[in-house]
């Protein structure tokens, strides 16, 4: 009997795959790339006690045996050892030589195929809300402005699917896929600037132009003044080529333009009026955006948790907290749920939003330094945007005591409204060790929502009335 089960031990011990400490590699997602650095960063975790070594260098091994280690690289292939216990996995990297990196692209528009016409004009209509105005023939190029739908265009030359305006001293260009019902006409056809009427609600101040139909436009924020230029115009008797109506409202907040029928309104937004200083929220609609969600993860932490994760957690928090101050408060998400990007803008327009804040944690690309690049910030990209994104910068550095990164212009979907003021805010980076730990305590998450929720406050205050 001792032999026959000595004997099914034996058969066990040596049959049966071997449980080993295995490693979980996060990041880089790939075993194989090629990247442009000297060095790169290996995140994952580990689900027993044994020691992690890359290259045969010892890996520091953080709480839950998570590590965020770097690995410096030499040019061409280089082999990359990842080993805990009997449990190894090979990556493979090649960094590029300077002789193998190729040249930025010239300016987007150099080597583009031109096809110009001429002497003859086009006649097309933007076909939805976001027909985006370029300065060059090229996704890349800075925006003008998101005509709405129904905007008649004249048009003189196309490059690279890129149709050029027929605007006298202006460079604009927009792409074919903005536009509808495109034929061949026989001059520009200028718009009858018929009236101009001024109105008021609660909210807003309204400038509305009535035209015999909806030409180009444009929106130009110059220190304290909006500006209005509305091209191919006339007055009846005269081509004016362009019209421009200026306004200097007390505070710029949200301004933006309304097409509707035969008209474009400019609207921009009154200066609230506070009464009671302790909740200078009371009455202020916000739209709070948890950044990802569903299959939209985002980034993700050396323990595999998403950056939707941590975004939701906090955006909800805000919402409690902005509620709880009288805060009108809208939203993208309140669970793990897909939202398409722009229903998040349009989500904060629908709701009469006069903020927009959207919740990030962000990010680091292969070569960077995560012990080096690290800390908060907060993006903005309208001017009437840019004190906002300071005041929240500045508390939250201050008040979690987090690396200042500053405030950076960025053309994101949910930062390119002027209406409402709108920012994004990049709480802390999920590769640093430290603040990845600072991220996954509760505590901290609830402190991040309580610095907006107060910056929020000091913002309002200080562009806004008190009774």
């Amino acid at each position: 009997m001792l032999k026959r089960i000595l004997f099914t031990v034996f058969i066990l011990y040596f049959a049966l795959p071997k449980v080993i400490a295995a490693v979980d590699i996060v990041y880089p997602e790939k075993s194989n790339l090629t990247i442009n650095s000297n060095e790169t960063f290996f995140t994952g975790n580990v689900d027993d006690s044994q020691p992690v070594t890359i290259n045969k260098i010892p890996v520091k091994l953080y709480e839950n045996k998570y590590f965020i280690h770097m690995v410096p690289l030499e040019y061409g292939e280089n082999k990359i050892v990842i080993k805990s216990g009997a449990d190894e996995k090979i990556y493979k990297i090649y960094r590029k030589k300077s002789s193998e990196i190729q040249p930025q692209v010239q300016t987007q528009t150099q080597n583009m195929k031109k096809d110009i016409i001429p002497n003859i004009i086009y006649s097309a209509k933007t076909n939805n809300n976001r027909s985006t105005l370029r300065e060059k023939p090229s996704a890349y190029a800075n925006r003008i402005i998101e005509l709405k739908e129904g905007v008649i265009l004249n048009l003189d030359s196309i490059q690279n699917d890129y149709y050029h305006l027929a605007i006298k001293g202006n460079d604009y260009w927009i792409h074919k896929s903005n536009l509808d019902d495109i034929k061949e006409v026989n001059d520009v056809n200028y718009a009858h600037l018929k009236k101009h009427k001024h109105y008021e609600d609660e909210h807003y101040c309204y400038d509305k132009f009535y035209l015999s139909h909806v030409v180009p436009y444009s929106l130009l924020q110059e220190n304290n003044q909006i500006k209005l230029t509305i091209y191919n115009v006339s007055n009846g008797n005269t081509s004016l080529n362009t019209y421009e109506y200026t306004v200097t409202p007390q505070k710029i907040l949200g301004y933006d333009c309304i097409v509707y029928n035969n008209s474009i309104i400019l609207r921009y937004a009154k200066i609230p009026k506070i009464k009671d200083k302790m909740l200078p929220l009371k009455g202020i609609n916000i739209f709070v955006d948890a950044g990802h969600g569903g299959i939209e993860k985002g980034t993700i932490s050396p323990e595999r948790i998403f950056e939707k994760e941590m975004t939701l957690d906090i955006a909800n928090t805000l919402i409690k907290v902005l509620k709880a101050g009288g805060a009108n408060v809208s939203y993208s998400r309140l669970d793990d749920t897909q939202v398409d990007l722009y229903k998040r803008v349009d989500l904060a327009q629908e709701n009469d939003a006069l903020i927009s804040v959207s919740i990030h944690v962000n990010s680091l690309p292969y070569g960077k330094n995560p012990y080096v690049k690290h800390g908060t910030e907060v993006h903005y990209y309208n001017e009437n945007a840019k004190n906002l994104a300071q005041i929240v910068h500045n508390n939250l550095a201050n008040d979690l005591n987090l690396k200042p990164n500053g405030i950076h212009k960025s053309s994101f979907a949910l930062t390119r409204n002027t209406n409402p003021v709108s920012i994004l805010v990049e709480t802390a980076y999920m590769q640093n060790p430290d603040e990845y730990r600072f991220l996954k305590n509760p505590v901290n998450r609830r402190n991040i929502a309580k610095s907006i929720k107060n910056s929020l406050e000091e913002y309002i205050l200080s562009v806004s009335e008190c009774n």
